[in-house]
């Protein structure tokens, strides 16, 4: 029971972050689930897509009732990121684990650089 409750309450921060920040929480999900949770990265990448799409709803549903969205520009960016996540998904089990690793690492590293140097 502890381990639910432990998982809930990172499902909770996570979804802080979430709404607050405006992202779908990969980005915290991934470390989470891999350093804390016990999942292989694979798992934690795959895990993170599924719990991404009730996280990005409820998000979704607060900033659309504030009028926030400009859905031209989403229907593109969703038809170019579906395209480009069902070959990206593919691509990850040709690619070795450690490698994965590391290019997440990295994109994290170049995003939070980009963000904090803006």
């Amino acid at each position: 029971m502890t381990q639910v409750i432990r998982y809930i309450s990172y499902g909770f921060g996570i979804g802080i972050f979430s709404g607050l920040l405006g992202i779908a929480g990969g980005a915290f999900l991934v470390p989470i689930m891999t350093g804390y949770c016990a999942l292989d990265h694979r798992s934690a990448q795959a895990t993170s897509l599924f719990i991404v799409v009730p996280t990005s709803i409820a998000g979704f549903a607060v900033y659309a009732a504030h009028g926030n969205i400009d859905f031209q520009v989403a229907c593109y960016i969703i038809a170019g990121s579906m395209i480009g996540s069902y070959f990206g998904a593919k691509l990850m089990y040709r690619m070795p684990e450690k490698y994965l690793r590391r290019l997440f690492s990295i994109m994290l590293l170049v995003i939070g650089l980009k963000m904090v140097l803006s």
